[in-house]
């Protein structure tokens, strides 16, 4: 299955990384916050909605969110740092928020 590695730096706290299945439903959504970093440009409309669903994805916290219904739904694809060198993808999605 090819995989897409999500980079969600919270700056200067974390950096969080997902292998998300190249065909998730949600993967345009993902793309689409490429490059945004909150709190530094301002997002175009679509930046905006990608970098609010992988903020709301990647938590487990319903009260900072969004769109509750997109609350947790990156977590089950986390993975550490080590387990990126053995693991090949054809995409990579990078997205920021400087707090």
């Amino acid at each position: 299955m090819n995989k897409t590695l999500v980079i969600y730096n919270m700056v200067p706290d974390t950096t969080k990384y997902y292998m998300v299945p190249s065909d998730h439903e949600d993967i345009n959504l993902i793309k689409g916050a490429h490059g945004v970093f909150i709190n530094v440009i301002d997002p175009t409309p679509e930046q905006q909605i990608g970098i609010d669903y992988i903020n709301d994805a990647s938590s487990s916290n319903e009260e900072y969110c969004k769109n509750v219904a997109d609350v947790g739904k990156l977590i089950q694809y986390e993975v550490d740092e080590l387990s990126l060198l053995d693991t090949p993808v054809d995409g990579v999605v990078v997205a920021s928020f400087y707090m």
